[in-house]
């Protein structure tokens, strides 16, 4: 993970250049976990939430943060869209909707909650995959969670029509299984 993200990559460039252009904006990174885009984007955000709700991951979070004496990075512990830390003017959740039971409510409660653009990134797996041949064998379909694919169709569904960036890392994985999207609309 750490070599990938020292790699310049399409998902993470657009959302500094969506910072950069908005000077003194507010982040909610929802289950942000140990910090990776909460960190990368303090530079140039002028206050980001980071929402999770493993103090574990927490503690790793501080821990960068003091090393790096960021001030503008508060953490909230809670879930989302249970725990509320308020309006931001932006939303990220990477990563971090896989286990809720209601995708739209989820969806929903960022669009309630941001007041320029909402951000999912997401696993895109690909149909000869081993998590899809998994999910075949268990669900009969191919799909583990709310990735890309039921997740692009279900924002569809809620008249929400988002831009998209698959992120492609350069090199080949064998065997094959998925990519990561960035989904973005604006508000």
């Amino acid at each position: 993970m750490e070599q990938r993200w020292a790699k310049p990559d399409s998902s993470r460039q657009f959302f500094l250049d969506k910072l950069s252009a908005n000077p003194g904006s507010s982040l909610l990174d929802i289950g942000a976990g140990t910090g990776k885009w909460s960190v990368l984007v303090a530079p140039y955000a002028a206050k980001i939430t980071a929402l999770d709700p493993s103090e574990t991951m927490q503690v790793v979070l501080k821990e960068k943060i003091d090393a790096m004496e960021l001030t503008n990075i508060d953490i909230f512990t809670g879930t989302w869209p249970k725990d509320d830390p308020g309006p931001h003017d932006f939303i990220l959740a990477s990563h971090s909707m896989y286990g809720t039971p209601d995708f739209a409510a989820f969806v929903q409660k960022m669009c309630a909650n941001a007041v320029k653009g909402c951000i999912l990134v997401m696993r895109v797996p690909f149909a000869d995959s081993i998590m899809a041949k998994a999910a075949m064998h268990v669900w009969g379909q191919p799909y583990d969670s709310p990735n890309f694919q039921i997740a692009y169709n279900i924002l569809l569904g809620m008249d929400i029509y988002p831009d998209v960036i698959m992120e492609a890392d350069g090199t080949y994985v064998w065997p094959p299984g998925n990519r990561s999207a960035l989904i973005y609309w604006d508000m």
